[in-house]
């Protein structure tokens, strides 16, 4: 996430100006107007996109499969192994994405305030 917040911001620069600078230009302007530090806007929001979404999947997983295990069976979930865990790590992911939301709104948000453009 870190290393990619930069082009992210760029992005969203580029998204809010009506004039679509091009994104070289866009980038030397955000180091011109806040320097380098500036290109990491909204790194906190992201930060706790991560954490939750690591403190929602990780743990969401494995009980997930244990909550599978009790209502199908040990014997067919070893069976059916891969598709059990995909299903689990799928319903678990789209769980995560909800919780994330509020945070990539506050991300975007503080992006996309249109001084310094």
């Amino acid at each position: 996430s870190t290393a990619l917040m930069p082009f992210d911001y760029v992005k969203v620069k580029q998204q809010v100006n009506p004039n679509q600078a091009p994104m070289m230009e866009t980038l030397q302007g955000i180091i011109a107007a806040d320097g380098c530090w500036g290109l990491f806007k909204g790194w906190g929001a992201t930060m706790m996109m991560s954490f939750f979404c690591g403190a929602i999947i990780f743990p969401g997983v494995e009980v997930g499969k244990l909550w599978l295990t009790a209502k199908l069976g040990a014997a067919f979930v070893a069976k059916y192994r891969v598709i059990s865990v995909l299903s689990t790590t799928a319903f678990v992911t789209f769980i995560s994405s909800l919780a994330m939301i509020p945070w990539e709104i506050v991300k975007i948000r503080t992006m996309a305030t249109t001084e310094n453009l």
